[in-house]
């Protein structure tokens, strides 16, 4: 009587080639179809773990990743003319944006420290403006909104309720030699120049 052999397992080589791409662990370099480059953790062909991750327009992230998404903590940075990396914003992302509390450093020369949220400044924080002025106070959606305390180059400070950017409500305005002036605003407006965000791709 014969021996009976059992016939051997036989897998597509589509299906194994595709097991054999799925990317776990520390990758060297993956590039994308645009040109972006990504050195890093991956798990289950997903970014995972840390990163760094390299775009074709010169904006570089170094951080955290969770499934797919800069979540954790992370810098991002702008590739200038000289090769050199000139840093955008540094602290904890949330779902590929800016989320919780970070340092955010624009093109105009300003420098915002406090929370965000999605990307914008959201929250309480402090803002130095290039022109020697200063904001800390509460943000809603990029715009002073809240309580806030603003201090001219000159010394003279304004503290009080914002809206909508603009001074309005009760507030108190201190000339340089601390002489206070209150009363009711009704949307005054400062002069500060628009801030666009910087972290999109």
């Amino acid at each position: 009587m014969p021996f009976y052999h059992k016939p051997r397992e036989f897998t597509p080589l589509l299906i194994a080639a595709q097991k054999k791409s799925i990317k776990n662990g520390l990758r060297h370099a993956i590039f994308t179809s645009r040109g972006d480059k990504y050195i890093g953790d991956w798990k289950n062909d997903v970014k995972e773990g840390k990163g760094r991750f390299l775009t074709a327009g010169g904006k570089l992230y170094e951080g955290d990743w969770v499934k797919g998404c800069r979540h954790g903590f992370g810098l991002l940075s702008q590739r200038q003319e000289n090769g050199t990396f000139k840093l955008i914003y540094r602290g904890e992302w949330a779902h590929g944006y800016p989320e919780g509390s970070g340092w955010m450093y624009y093109d105009s020369g300003d420098t915002y420290m406090g929370f965000f949220k999605r990307g914008m400044r959201h929250g309480y924080g402090n803002m130095w403006y290039k022109d020697g002025t200063f904001f800390a106070g509460y943000f809603y959606k990029n715009m002073r909104h809240g309580i806030g305390l603003f201090l001219q180059a000159d010394g003279n400070r304004y503290e009080g309720h914002f809206e909508n950017d603009l001074k309005s409500g009760y507030g108190r305005f201190y000339p340089h030699d601390d002489r206070p002036d209150s009363g009711r605003l009704a949307g005054k407006t400062m002069s500060v120049s628009c801030l666009r965000c910087q972290i999109c791709w």
